[in-house]
């Protein structure tokens, strides 16, 4: 069992077997993996995107879930930076007896918990998912369900994170948009109703439907 101060002995040894079960890959199959997860985050802020297109015709209370996408996003990577700050504990390059020369090591101060990437991760699955699931989309929601979770899962294929590392991210991201999710619900749509009844914020924020339209289904 590999045994590191401040890291999770089950977490460690999971990095370590991976590590080694895809030791032979060539040098630029790090790259690869890094980049496939962006790629998949890239994906689900373009299903967002559609989502938010077909909210401009739905009414305020839509609205307000797809724009707290964003926010809880910020605010996700904002919590998961303060607790790198704090936590400050080391990647796996510098703290595994053997890492693979495959895989991109980050420069030192740059700490490994928790996760950014999964924090924003989580983030986006969850707001885009409810956000996908209440306009009615169910295929872009199990879009977002399996996307969201496999680019944080990436970042321990790529090995710039233990895999505790990445689910504290996810977590974090998680319950940081659910938050801000029912914050949004709550007290967003009398302001964007508004808002939309402003010419100058109608080409972001739409204009209320037609009493029984339903967008996306």
């Amino acid at each position: 069992m590999v045994s590191i101060p401040d890291v999770p002995d089950a977490s460690a040894q999971l990095l370590a077997d991976l590590l080694a079960w895809l030791g032979p890959l060539p040098p630029w199959a790090g790259s690869v993996i890094e980049l496939v997860g962006e790629l998949l985050l890239v994906l689900v802020l373009v299903v967002w995107l559609r989502i938010w297109a077909l909210a401009r015709g739905a009414d305020a209370r839509m609205m307000a879930v797809v724009l707290a996408v964003p926010a809880g996003t910020v605010l996700a990577w904002g919590a998961s930076e303060a607790l790198k700050q704090s936590l400050q504990v080391d990647r796996p390059c510098r703290l595994l007896p053997s890492f693979p020369g495959w895989a991109d090591c980050a420069a030192p101060g740059d700490w490994s918990l928790p996760s950014n990437h999964a924090a924003i991760a989580g983030a986006l699955t969850v707001a885009v998912a409810v956000a996908a699931w209440r306009i009615g989309t169910p295929i872009a929601t199990a879009v977002v369900l399996v996307a969201g979770p496999c680019a944080a899962g990436s970042r321990v294929l790529a090995g710039a994170h233990f895999p505790h590392d990445v689910a504290a991210g996810a977590v974090l991201g998680g319950i940081v948009a659910v938050v801000v999710l029912l914050v949004f619900d709550r007290l967003a749509p009398r302001p964007l109703e508004r808002l939309r009844a402003q010419r100058r914020a109608v080409l972001l924020l739409g204009t209320a439907p037609p009493r029984g339209h339903r967008p996306g289904r």
